[in-house]
């Protein structure tokens, strides 16, 4: 073997010797750097699975604290609507001679529909201050609602007009108190010969009873059930209101409906013209299936319900079948 040879074959198992330890090292390399890959991968594996339950936790936290504070919500307003209720059912014997005559009124003229009488609900979100809402009755027909306001006002009632438009004489005796919207009641004592005069809203301010007239009331009453109604079926519906003087003494004087103004006109009757405006009703503003989707609704909040016509088998009376009973 030549000297040539000999030197290829040295630079040869240089060569082998170095590419062998090169592919050692070369994976040792990699092999390091593939653990601490998968290390920090590990690393950010847990870190990211205790993130995800920390935020998991919260999200529970929080999710059992909302409906904790929606249970309390709830149970505080049932207790609320509750404490209203019991109250407004004690004192519904003054709304029973207005309900016996809505009723007669409506089967007279052939209607058919649900009269709920007592209805009282809360209004007022979280964090929002509660108020109950207390309808004397809701006329429900399939195509309607109607707000009704009642007031067993004896005497005579000035709602609208002003005293002296009527007479001379009672504006040298009283006065209307109020640019805006208002009614008056002069009546009887009931023990002497002295007169009651009554304003609604009171000037002095004193009176929270007194604190609004019938027309704004009742407009704010429909307001919240149709605010009610939106919130739990999604539908916006136009409400009509009324109020209804329903005392068979009441002497009447309110202004026909005139020219456009800025404050929604609401109509007042005593008992001839609610017969007369119940008899001379067309067509509802709102599409048919009234009854069907909003009756169960407003049964839950009332006191009492009464179907007339199509509807006096499926709606009967609480407070009928209870008088019933007492005649029995």
């Amino acid at each position: 073997m030549d000297t040539t040879t000999v030197v290829i074959l040295l630079i040869l198992g240089f060569l082998v010797v170095g590419l062998a330890a090169w592919v050692v090292f070369s994976h040792r390399r990699h092999t390091r750097r593939l653990a601490g890959l998968a290390e920090t991968a590990s690393a950010e594996r847990q870190q990211w699975e205790m993130h995800l339950q920390q935020v998991v936790q919260e999200g529970t936290a929080a999710h059992l604290a909302d409906v904790a504070a929606e249970r309390r919500e709830k149970e505080e307003s049932q207790a609320l609507v509750a404490r209203y209720h019991q109250a407004y059912t004690a004192s519904l014997k003054w709304e029973v001679g207005s309900r016996a005559k809505l009723l007669e009124m409506v089967s007279a003229h052939g209607l058919d529909g649900v009269l709920f009488s007592g209805i009282v609900f809360a209004t007022g979100g979280r964090e929002q201050p509660k108020y109950v809402t207390q309808l004397d009755h809701v006329l429900l027909m399939d195509d309607r609602v109607i707000v009704i306001e009642a007031k067993n006002w004896k005497g005579v009632v000035f709602d609208g007009v002003a005293p002296s438009s009527v007479h001379a004489a009672f504006g040298a005796l009283i006065d209307a108190g109020s640019d805006g919207e208002f009614a008056i009641q002069v009546r009887r004592e009931d023990q002497g010969t002295g007169l009651s005069i009554t304003r609604h809203p009171d000037p002095s301010g004193t009176s929270e009873k007194h604190s609004v007239a019938p027309r704004v009331q009742v407009r704010r009453q429909a307001f919240a059930l149709r605010r009610l109604i939106e919130a739990r079926t999604g539908e916006d519906l136009s409400i009509d209101a009324c109020v209804f003087y329903s005392h068979k003494s009441v002497r009447l004087f309110t202004p026909r409906k005139g020219a456009p103004s800025r404050t929604p006109y609401t109509p007042v009757f005593d008992t001839a013209g609610m017969r007369a405006h119940l008899g001379a009703l067309g067509p509802g503003r709102i599409g048919p299936g009234l009854i069907e989707r909003l009756a169960p609704g407003l049964a839950s909040m009332a006191t009492d319900a009464t179907g007339v016509g199509a509807y006096a088998e499926e709606w009967q009376s609480v407070l009928d079948a209870v008088q019933g009973e007492q005649v029995d």
